[in-house]
């Protein structure tokens, strides 16, 4: 299975149900990737029928890039989520990104806000709005340097290679799917002994592309510690 196949197959396994908000469990660096190239694939139609639909209509039109954009949200953070539980690192660091985004935005804004006023500071206090101002961009820059950080960090985890067999998080997906179980050979002195002996196999079910409930029940024989992100 080329990078493509795999990719379109992750891709896919997206939009279920089981997987399209599952924080839990893990994903291999190489299933990672491959879903982010399909991803990106999907960003550029989205772009280019844009660009079409403004050309015919003589309009900034971007409702399909930004349609897609959110509809692929929480299941490209969950998938993020399970690739950093691959390499032993908890989705909070995905939570304290998201935080320090959403305040940086807030600054922004507040700047913004504090710049109108700065225009009209002939009938306002002067001294006040320049102190808050200055202020407000200082924090402005470390919530940037900040956010800047803490994405690069998040970025190296997701090229990190998985931790070998299982950690709190579930099993290896790199592990195979499947395991053999041999039954037990009839001992009997009057009945001789087969030359072979059956197997059976069982699917693995804590492997990447389970994220149903029996996965979640292997994930809860981990004293629980599955349950968190």
């Amino acid at each position: 299975m080329n990078v493509f196949q795999l990719g379109w197959k992750n891709y896919k396994s997206l939009w279920t149900s089981e997987k399209y908000v599952c924080f839990k469990g893990r994903t291999s660096r190489r299933d990672f990737w491959a879903t982010i190239l399909i991803h990106a694939l999907f960003c550029a139609a989205a772009s280019i029928i844009d660009i079409i639909i403004g050309l015919i209509t003589c309009t900034e039109f971007s409702f399909i890039s930004t349609l897609y954009v959110i509809a692929t949200y929480l299941p490209l953070l969950a998938l993020q989520s399970r690739r950093l539980h691959d390499v032993g690192r908890s989705a909070w660091w995905i939570v304290a990104e998201i935080i320090i985004d959403v305040v940086f935005v807030i600054s922004l804004v507040c700047i913004l806000i504090t710049g109108v006023f700065y225009a009209f500071s002939d009938y306002l206090d002067y001294g006040y709005i320049a102190s808050g101002l200055t202020g407000q961009l200082f924090l402005f820059i470390v919530l940037a340097i900040a956010s800047v950080a803490i994405s690069i960090v998040n970025f190296i985890f997701t090229l990190l290679k998985g931790v070998k067999g299982a950690n709190i998080y579930g099993e290896d997906p790199y592990l195979n799917q499947n395991v053999t179980i041999i039954n037990p050979v009839n001992t009997s002195d009057n009945v001789s002994q087969p030359t072979s002996t059956p197997t059976s196999t069982v699917d693995n079910p804590l492997s990447d592309e389970n994220c149903t409930s029996k996965g979640q029940n292997n994930d809860a024989n981990s004293n629980g510690d599955n349950y968190s992100i």
